[in-house]
């Protein structure tokens, strides 16, 4: 359901604010403010250690993008999306590319336009580029999430049906859409979603035509197009709430109600035994409409509302629980080169490697590959001999190592 924010001015926040809390598990930290304006409806990709934040409105639609270094912990602004400025749009990350499309630019009911074009943005050239249509009617406040080369959407509230449980599968190689099974829970807008390995996992949302909120939580399952039902989301009925996944671990929080509750507790799932664990408030006021993301083993989430005030603070997560230490993860670890041409191969018998990025000297990240498994092969043969640094993520796990092409 939108909610109507009013703009006032916030007070400049330090950056570095440390907030924990003494009943629960992990740490806020606040980081760089967002390099836009403050505001609420935003979408997210993350691409190596890189976040790409933009859209929303602060009064007025937008369409301007920004890029978040975990690195330098600074923002740039990049390339503006170019297609109609807009709020409550989805957005996912397939390799080294980012995808936006959907969203709304209407502010009364039922909120149209309602959009269905799709944009890939390629962060090599600071680009984006027109993509097949999201075959679906045009629609916003849905939800999506990405595993391995696809990309999913569905539900949502159009002009037409009004709220929607259709879920369609994005092949990035084919550039096409193929229709997957429905989500079986009621019809939604503004539900939370994350992926983990091959599964992806859909909770709370609300349908304010039946007035219902919402804390179920469903896992799909890429190998056989299925849909199960998981423990209930572990805090109060909600939506227009953030999720975001950290190795094996998924995350959903804050939000609000049809009355117009703003809330800032977030919950942790844990995938290996179905359950729900509440976590540390972030250390400031509840809100909704935020976007969230996650890179390597930290969690993010930034802008979003509460009526008067809108924000554009950015808050980091970072577990308690490691699961497994940094030194036993790299102990297992072994890189193998092919005679320095640039080719690599790195392996892990006992855990699995869920992403890895290669940085150059100058801290650029010039190579990135999420994956889940074992093994991964790096090809950098095009770059220029020299040393680099490889950066090998696992659940809660970052080890650095460097490598040398010489010819």
């Amino acid at each position: 359901m939108i909610k109507k924010f009013y703009k006032k001015s916030l007070a400049t926040l330090l950056s570095l604010m440390l907030f924990v809390s003494a009943f629960s598990q992990g740490t806020w930290i606040q980081k760089t403010d967002f390099g836009g304006t403050a505001r609420y409806g935003t979408v997210s990709f993350t691409i190596g250690t890189k976040a790409y934040v933009g859209l929303g409105i602060d009064g007025a639609l937008k369409n301007d993008f920004w890029v978040y270094d975990q690195i330098t912990g600074l923002w740039s602004p990049i390339a503006p999306f170019p297609g109609a400025a807009r709020y409550e749009a989805v957005a996912f990350a397939i390799g080294n590319k980012g995808y936006v499309g959907t969203g709304a630019a209407g502010t009364a009911f039922p909120y149209t336009p309602h959009y269905a074009d799709f944009w890939e943005y390629d962060p090599a050239n600071n680009q984006w580029n027109p993509k097949a249509a999201f075959p679906g009617t045009a629609r916003f406040g849905s939800v999506g999430f990405s595993i391995g080369t696809k990309g999913y959407i569905g539900t949502g509230f159009d002009a037409f049906t009004y709220f929607q449980n259709d879920f369609w599968e994005y092949d990035q190689p084919n550039n096409q859409w193929n229709q997957i099974a429905p989500l079986p829970g009621l019809s939604r807008m503004e539900a939370a979603g994350f992926s983990i390995g091959n599964k992806g996992y859909i909770g709370t949302g609300g349908n304010f035509m039946v007035g219902v909120l919402l804390n179920d939580f469903w896992e799909y399952d890429t190998t056989n197009n299925q849909w199960t039902q998981r423990t209930d989301f572990g805090g109060t009925v909600r939506n227009l709430a953030v999720g975001f996944s950290i190795g094996d671990n998924g995350y959903i929080g804050i939000g609000g109600d049809f009355s117009s509750v703003a809330y800032p507790d977030f919950w942790e799932y844990n995938q290996g035994n179905n359950q729900w664990t509440q976590i540390t408030n972030f250390g400031s006021t509840g809100r909704w409409l935020s976007t969230g993301f996650a890179i390597g083993n930290k969690g993010y989430f930034t802008t979003g509302g509460n009526f008067t005030p809108t924000y554009k603070d950015l808050w980091e997560y970072t577990p308690t629980t490691t699961g497994i230490s940094g030194s036993d993860f790299e102990n297992e670890l072994t890189v193998l080169s092919s005679a320095g041409c640039g080719k690599f191969q790195i392996t892990n018998t006992k855990y699995f490697i869920e992403r890895i990025n290669v940085f150059n000297v100058a801290g650029e990240n010039i190579y990135s590959q999420s994956i889940s498994s074992h093994t991964a092969d790096i090809n950098i043969t095009e770059s220029p001999t020299g040393i680099y640094f490889v950066q090998i993520v696992n659940v809660k796990s970052v080890v650095t190592k460097k490598i040398i092409i010489t010819k």
